[in-house]
């Protein structure tokens, strides 16, 4: 049994506190001990506030004795009266009705209902979501896919690529003339032919009209010999009448059809204007988008010469910056450090001053040496005069800015004079053999002479030239061993300055000439001038550059309007080919009028015959005999013709079918050419386009990567917006869940309270002084005559596991509970629980009358209790 104290339980209606059992129930103390089964520990518990005041094992007690006297000692230390108070002060809760659960129970639902609607919207949200993901990434997909495309057209953008276009172009353009050409020349045989078939048709036509009346005039003559034939024996006058009758009829029937043959002229005549009409335009059509097609393709070819112009220009500029660059790579740079303080030094006279202002120039000047002059090997005992003038530029370029710096002047130059004179020197000390540090200069002394050490230290045309920068720096700044003699040298002594090396006894001197003769050297390597070259050869580039990729766009466009009026133009053949293939009618309808006539007029000499015969049957016997030797002799002439018709008529069916033949294969030809114009035509386009992806790769590229980043970052934006519609959808769910837990339970506590209240009806519910919830039958007997129930003994029963059953108003303890073991001690019994055991176990249902059964605590369900715990908490 749960021994953990319930403070109040909702009942629904008054129910009054009943007192169960007698003198053993007023034994309550301010603190009681229990085990917990759920945790598994024995605990001190107030009584009054259900307070855990401590816990230990269950482990640590055999016995619920043992128990209460450690733990009560331990947590009690003063004694606490047990007087039983005489009215329970105990604040309780104001219980609620079954009516009132059944609202918060119905509130509850809508909030549930709420809830799931937020739900179902959340899902839909996420569905959408999910879906913008999707299509985001399909949307990235493809632009991934085109930036692909785009870098491969860009690795295809090659000078050779485009020439083989502009190659392809032009053989295009050569097919497209070759291809106007055979079409005109075959527009103009099927011109030809079709005039040939239609003379053709008009030969068979006349030949089968002219046969057919042959063959009229043959049955004709027949009939009029078989009339004479009967005039002549006296019968045959209905016949013949008869054939007179059937005569004049052919005539009104030939009559009509000359009418109606003279109507299909005109109308043929109308056709046909309207066929010249539309050929006239189309030819007009043709001819402007000829001209078109002509001025589109002198425009491409320009636009080609452009191009190519343009791209030897931008190549010629490109090698030139190129050079420039090279050039300026090479080019010793000496740059001196501000001299405004050596100069108020030098000015003060004070040695040391000058000597660490000096110290700073020294260490804040550079120099930069060409990269050429790495790899070039000198032999400093035998300089070339190109080496020395190069060494000579760099000194003076450094002394320039020293002696601007220290006396503003402005002229100093290197002179082949002052290299000569240096070298003079150089030989004279070189004569003299003595060292100069000991013996001085020679004669007047006219140069400055540096110690450069040892000739492995300059074996490259660098090394010599750094030895030349820091003569020039110590003879300036660091002269004050020399009383600043090397100085006042090279601020005072002539313009033109000169070097060369010295070799004394194996010491190398570097001799620094000064003189005023000699025509200044132009220095071929100049900073100043070959950054003006430099700046001046990448203008030229981007000029280049600029007029490279107006001719590329202009070709691009050429290409673009070339394609666009070739297709135009093609257009206008096939309307102008349409046009022309419709047959001429006029000539077919005059060719029907003419035997139309022919027609009529052999009917009527139908009827003409048809009368004589009529009117022979009235002659004498000799003009019978007359009329019956012509009918003869026309009969036999018009056999003849007859059989010379027929022949007539295969001869131009023959003629009709080869012409025919023939302008059918000049028709397929014809279809062929433009069959190839399309493909032509296609081709222009595709190439038109494929120099628009090699011209505006970069372009094409720079779009294609602006296009993935934009759909990305929408693919980022809808991901995090089905991020969060997905959180928001968790949140939801786990409300609808958490609402939906809440609705249960009040749904529970619904059932509980009702039946509290269903049971109120004849019981009375009361707790026990240990928290326990029980129902006394209203029936019970009245307090004289109540059971005396030992709940201490109870309690102990149950602690250890035990069943407790009332035999005749006594306690009676039966075998321990399912899952609780009880073992005798040396100090006592040993109670044990197993958690699981219990939860295997089913409930006693059996007859024996148990303590829960005897209190009516069966009637209360766990939900119940589960309320009960809820509104106290």
């Amino acid at each position: 049994m749960n021994k953990k104290t319930l403070k109040t339980l909702a009942t629904g209606a008054a129910i009054t506190l009943a007192t169960v059992g007698a003198s053993n129930v007023s034994a309550n103390t301010q603190y009681g001990i229990q085990l917990n089964r759920v945790t598994g520990e024995w605990q001190t518990v107030n009584n009054a506030t259900g307070e855990i005041v401590k816990s230990v094992p269950n482990e640590t007690y055999s016995s619920y004795e043992e128990a209460e006297a450690s733990l009560m000692t331990s947590t009690v230390e003063t004694p606490v009266a047990t007087e039983t108070p005489a009215t329970e002060t105990t604040a309780v809760e104001a219980p609620k009705t079954a009516a009132e659960v059944q609202s918060e129970v119905d509130a509850q639902q809508t909030v549930v209902d709420a809830t799931a609607t937020e739900a179902s919207q959340a899902q839909a949200e996420v569905d959408t979501a999910n879906q913008e993901v999707s299509n985001a990434q399909s949307a990235v997909d493809t632009a991934t896919q085109a930036v692909k495309d785009a870098e491969s057209n860009a690795t295809k953008a090659t000078p050779e690529n485009i020439a083989a276009n502009q190659a392809d172009q032009t053989a295009n353009l050569a097919d497209q003339e070759a291809n106007a050409t055979e079409t005109d020349e075959v527009n103009a045989e099927i011109t030809a032919q079709t005039q040939a078939v239609a003379d053709a048709q008009t030969a068979v036509d006349t030949a089968q009209a002219e046969k057919d009346q042959a063959d009229s005039a043959v049955a004709s003559k027949a009939a009029d010999v078989k009339a004479a034939q009967d005039a002549l024996s006296g019968t045959g006058l209905a016949e013949a009448q008869a054939t007179l009758d059937q005569a004049t009829k052919d005539v009104k029937t030939a009559q009509d059809n000359v009418t109606t043959a003279t109507t299909a002229v005109d109308t043929a005549k109308k056709a046909d204007a309207d066929r010249q009409t539309k050929i006239d335009a189309a030819t007009t059509d043709l001819a402007v988008k000829t001209d078109a097609v002509d001025t589109a393709k002198a425009k491409l070819t320009t636009a080609q010469d452009t191009v190519k112009t343009t791209t030897d220009a931008v190549t010629k500029a490109t090698d030139a910056v190129k050079s420039a660059t090279d050039a300026l790579a090479n080019v010793d740079t000496v740059t001196i450090a501000d001299l405004t303080q050596f100069k108020a030094d030098k000015e003060s006279g004070d040695s040391d001053f000058m000597t660490d202002s000096g110290a700073d120039v020294i260490q804040t000047s550079t120099v930069s040496i060409g990269k050429n002059s790495k790899t070039v090997i000198v032999d400093i005992d035998n300089l070339t005069n190109e080496q020395k003038i190069s060494a000579s530029q760099l000194y003076v370029q450094g002394l320039a800015q020293i002696r601007q710096g220290l006396n503003g002047l402005t002229s100093t130059a290197v002179t082949q004079a002052a290299i000569d004179l240096a070298q003079l020197r150089a030989n004279q000390y070189e004569a003299r053999g003595t060292n100069p540090l000991t013996d001085g200069h020679i004669g007047a002394g006219v140069e400055n002479l540096i110690r450069l050490g040892s000739k492995p230290t300059i074996q490259t045309e660098e090394d010599l030239k750094r030895a030349v920068y820091d003569a020039l720096l110590g003879t300036s700044f660091a002269d004050a061993p020399s009383n600043w003699g090397h100085l006042r040298a090279n601020l005072n002594f002539a313009n033109n300055i000169g070097i060369a090396v010295a070799n004394i006894n194996g010491n190398y001197w570097l001799v620094v000439a000064f003189t005023n003769e000699g025509t200044p050297i132009t220095n071929p390597n100049d900073p100043a001038t070959l950054q003006a070259a430099l700046t001046q050869a990448q203008a030229a580039l981007t000029a280049a550059q600029t007029a490279s990729d107006e001719a590329k766009a202009k070709l691009t466009q050429a290409s673009s309007d070339y394609a666009t009026a070739l297709e135009a133009k093609t257009k206008a053949e096939k309307t102008l080919a349409d046009a022309t293939a419709t047959p001429i009618q006029t000539q077919v309808a005059e060719n029907n009028l003419r035997l139309a006539t022919i027609a009529l007029q052999n009917a009527e000499t139908r009827k003409a015959d048809a009368q004589k015969a009529v009117d022979n049957f009235s002659a004498n016997l000799a003009e019978k005999k007359a009329a019956l030797a012509t009918a003869k002799a026309e009969l036999a002439t018009a056999q003849a013709t007859a059989t010379a018709k027929a022949e007539a008529l295969k001869t131009a069916q023959a003629n009709l079918a080869s012409q025919q033949a023939t302008l059918d294969s000049l028709n397929k030809e014809r279809d062929a050419l433009l069959a190839e114009k399309d493909r032509l035509v296609e081709e222009a386009k595709a190439l038109a386009e494929e120099l628009n992806g090699y011209l505006n790769a970069p372009a094409i590229l720079a779009d294609a990567k602006a296009t993935l980043v934009e759909k990305q970052t929408a693919l980022t934006e809808a991901q995090a917006k089905a991020e969060t519609a997905q959180a928001k959808l968790e949140t939801v769910t786990a409300k609808l869940n958490e609402e939906n837990a809440k609705l249960a339970e009040l749904q529970a506590e619904y059932a509980t309270v009702k039946d509290l209240e269903d049971k109120a009806k004849d019981n009375i519910i009361a707790t026990l002084p240990d928290g326990t919830v029980v129902a006394v039958p209203k029936t019970a007997p009245t307090a004289d005559a109540k059971l005396a129930i030992d709940i201490d003994a109870i309690k102990q029963a149950l602690d250890k596991g035990q069943d407790v059953k009332v035999v005749d108003g006594k306690v009676v303890v039966t075998n321990p509970q399912a899952g609780v073991a009880v073992t005798q001690t040396a100090t006592g019994e040993k109670v044990t629980y197993s958690r699981v055991e219990r939860a295997k176990t089913l409930p006693n249902t059996g007859e024996q009358t148990s303590l829960l059964a005897l209190a009516g605590v069966a009637v209360l369900s766990g939900l119940g209790l589960a309320a009960a715990r809820r509104r106290r908490g």
